[in-house]
């Protein structure tokens, strides 16, 4: 019974070791400076972002990020809500906001986006964002919308997202929060499943020699 129980307490702590990547702890609400320091990574339930970068032009104000974690077309969506303050105005016709970031998980299944603002007159806010590999893209035309996109099971990508407002000649836009996320699918890892069958396999082994002793 000892060897039984020993044998269980080392599967137990092994297994998790095997296959995995390194830790990230669980995203928080921080500012973007946090976010974009160099080495940052952290998780939204099983998600991972990483190598987070934010860039802006015109009149933009950051402000922070928030892990977010909702349902979408069924799916439960792990992501990341970007908060700003960015302005288009006749005097200002154009305010831009870049978003880089590398994601992974086991497996990614699905890509969203969201946008809040407003617009006025000739004013429009826009999202284009391209997922590589694949070329996986997501576009939005106005402000308080959403989209998604289902692709193939994919372990990472690469993000490059781009928000832009544009006055135009009589407008004004404004936009505040941009939101992306994605659901997953998890495969087991070969290495998992080989140690896990190699422990049942030793627990065979032992209740065989119990039998025979007895």
């Amino acid at each position: 019974m000892k060897d039984l129980r020993k044998l269980a307490l080392a599967t137990v702590a092994i297994t998790p070791l095997i296959g995995t990547t390194a830790w990230a702890g669980p995203c928080a609400t921080a500012s973007v400076s946090t976010y974009t320091a160099v080495g940052f990574t952290c998780d939204v339930g099983p998600v991972t972002f990483s190598n987070i970068s934010v860039g802006i032009a015109g009149l933009v104000q950051l402000v922070q990020f928030s892990p977010v974690t909702f349902s979408f077309n069924g799916e439960t969506e792990y992501g990341l809500a970007l908060s700003y303050a960015a302005n288009a105005s006749v005097s200002s016709p154009q305010a831009d906001v870049s978003w880089i970031y590398d994601v992974s998980a086991n497996l990614l299944t699905d890509a969203y986006a969201s946008l809040v603002g407003s617009v006025t007159g000739t004013g429009t806010a826009v999202v284009d964002e391209l997922l590589t590999p694949g070329n996986i893209s997501l576009h939005l035309d106005g402000p308080n919308s959403e989209t998604g996109v289902t692709f193939d099971p994919i372990a990472s990508l690469h993000a490059v997202k781009d928000q832009n407002n544009f006055a135009g000649d009589a407008g004004s836009a404004t936009t505040s929060v941009l939101t992306n996320a994605f659901s997953v699918t998890n495969v087991p890892e070969p290495a998992s499943i080989a140690i896990f069958g190699t422990a049942l396999a030793g627990l065979g082994l032992l209740r065989r020699r119990r039998k025979n002793v007895a």
